[in-house]
């Protein structure tokens, strides 16, 4: 079966996501947002034992702190194109060249597919870009950071086919931010 692909991330007003390897802001709050979007499970899946899954670039996994490698109560899945980069990974941590072959080996893998609850795709840009133009994209979580932030890393532009279907705003430390869902629009895959 094959299973929808999310996007979560969180971009400042120039759709800014990072400056050399790091977030350039510090929100309590989305990074708690970010944790339990990524984590939640229905009832059934709880009940199975299932779990969602996180694909990133290997800068975005370099650039999580090592005592929050790998992100717990997640399957985690580094993309590299380095065929052996896997050799750097924690063994629990998956690695695949792409986004393709992380979905091959989700699908084909018997211990990986009866696991999977939901997939999310965290970045970063490259990734993020090849991820919305994939069919399998249905949702995009999208912090909208109201502030400017110095960033040499962007979030592509949303695709038309995408519509906001809700928004939250917060405030924190003096920032605004909102968070935003956006689905993409039956048939414009």
């Amino acid at each position: 079966m094959k299973k929808d692909l999310k996007i979560i991330v969180a971009a400042c007003d120039n759709n800014g996501i990072g400056n050399k390897g790091d977030l350039p802001w510090n929100l309590k709050g989305d990074m708690k947002y970010f944790r339990e979007i990524t984590t939640r499970l229905d009832e059934e899946d709880k009940k199975v034992g299932k779990s969602n899954v996180v694909i990133m670039g290997r800068k975005t996994w370099e650039s999580i702190p090592i005592k929050f490698r790998p992100l717990a109560s997640r399957i985690n899945f580094v993309l590299s194109s380095q065929a052996d980069y896997g050799k750097n990974l924690p063994p629990q941590v998956y690695h695949a060249t792409d986004l393709d072959q992380a979905f091959r080996m989700l699908e084909e893998d018997d211990t990986l597919k009866t696991k999977v609850a939901s997939i999310f795709v965290i970045g970063g840009s490259s990734l993020y870009a090849t991820a919305l133009l994939s069919p399998r994209c249905e949702t995009i979580y999208f912090t909208k950071i109201e502030a400017p932030f110095d960033c040499d890393t962007f979030f592509p532009s949303i695709p038309a086919s995408f519509k906001r279907i809700s928004s939250h705003e917060n405030q924190e430390t003096g920032i605004s931010y909102s968070f935003e869902i956006y689905k993409r629009e039956p048939g414009s895959a």
